[in-house]
């Protein structure tokens, strides 16, 4: 299997490097296109979440979840995490490089590297890993490992933030705009004018959310504003600390007085919904289901009514930060020692414990499958 792409990474930065002036990043027609079985279920993304861990519409039983398979990792690079699965493949990330992993048995399908340091989170789109890495974002053929097209970009003034895809379509920062591509050939579909706007945050089925100088926009597709607020924060919350419901914007940030609050704000027209200003840890992980908002401080997970902000229950994780993944029926809690089931209206734990005496450190659920990592390891349970 190739650890590397076919073509040299000289020659794709050179011909991506001038890609702004005209209409194509990299025509990617050399290297091998896989399509998933569409008859097959695969990962939900949730309005545009990078992270591919936040929430999904797949319902896997967790009285059925037997362990399938346990792989571990030679020469481990840095902290393991599940990132992403489809119909075919589980994607790890290790540092500087994504490793996808049959689902069938684990046996390992490919490893794609890069040198330019860590890679962030990547997006699943369609049949295209795209992630970052520094100043280059990086196309990656679901089915082979190998690269479909690389692209230098330029982000200057903004952190370093996941790439969003929307309706197949692929948002990148460079300098003061916002390149949209097409992930598989790479071609340039357009652009959004940044300038006032900042980085983009997450994005939904009819707006994008923006974060600058303390600034939350909400625009369109085309990055017309349709409502801003302004909030005493300079710097964006964190692909962590921010979820998107069916009906609110939630996200973490510090009052003036320097008060940790979690924020939930109407999605459409950026009015308050409810606000808890009960302190909190500065490292926090915010999640959000259908009917409830997770919020992972210390050591601990609190859920509060997604509607008005009421708290409906907590739970001591006993790991730092967790951060669980969601489903409707289920909401999956990792802890120091295995993953509880947890029903999000009560949280009461369904079953015992998965995966006891492993301590997980990042989770992915789809229809008949949850998938995590503990240490060096990657854990596979299936439904029976």
């Amino acid at each position: 299997m190739p650890s590397r792409p076919t073509v040299s990474r000289r020659a794709f930065l050179s011909t991506a490097a001038g890609c702004f002036g005209g209409s194509l990043l990299l025509n990617a027609g050399a290297f091998d296109a896989v399509t998933a079985d569409a008859s097959v279920p695969t990962w939900q993304q949730r309005w545009g979440d990078g992270t591919q861990r936040k929430y999904t519409a797949a319902r896997p039983d967790p009285e059925a979840l037997t362990s399938a398979w346990s792989v571990s990792l030679d020469e481990q690079r840095g902290n393991v995490a599940v990132e992403c699965v489809d119909a075919d493949r589980v994607y790890v990330r290790d540092y500087n490089r994504i490793i996808a992993f049959d689902r069938s048995d684990g046996t390992r399908s490919w490893t794609y590297a890069a040198d330019e340091g860590s890679f962030a989170r990547p997006t699943l789109t369609e049949d295209t890993v795209v992630v970052s890495e520094n100043g280059t974002v990086h196309a990656i053929a679901a089915g082979s490992g190998r690269a479909r097209w690389t692209g230098s970009f330029s982000a200057p003034y903004r952190p370093l933030v996941n790439p969003t895809a929307v309706d197949e379509t692929v948002y990148l920062p460079t300098g003061s705009a916002y390149v949209t591509a097409d992930p598989t050939t790479g071609f340039r579909e357009g652009a959004v004018n940044a300038s006032s706007l900042g980085t983009l945050l997450a994005a939904t089925d009819r707006l994008l959310f923006w974060w600058t100088e303390g600034t939350l926009h909400a625009t369109d597709y085309d990055g017309n504003i349709q409502w801003r607020r302004t909030f005493a924060r300079s710097f964006p919350p964190s692909g962590k600390t921010i979820a998107v419901t069916d009906d609110c914007i939630v996200f973490h940030r510090q009052s003036p007085t320097g008060k940790t609050l979690l924020t939930a704000l109407d999605r459409q027209t950026g009015d308050d919904a409810w606000q808890i200003s009960r302190p909190v840890g500065d490292n926090v992980a915010v999640t959000a289901g259908p009917s409830t908002v997770y919020l992972g401080s210390g050591t601990s997970l609190y859920a509060y009514d997604a509607e008005s902000g009421d708290r409906k229950w907590s739970l001591s994780a006993e790991t730092i930060q967790p951060a669980p993944v969601v489903t409707p029926e289920t909401v999956y809690v990792p802890l120091g020692d295995g993953i509880a089931p947890v029903d999000p209206d009560s949280g009461t734990t369904q079953t015992a414990p998965l995966l006891d005496g492993e301590t997980p450190a990042s989770l992915a659920a789809v229809d008949g499958g949850l998938y995590a990592s503990s240490n060096d390891r990657i854990h596979a349970l299936e439904e029976a």
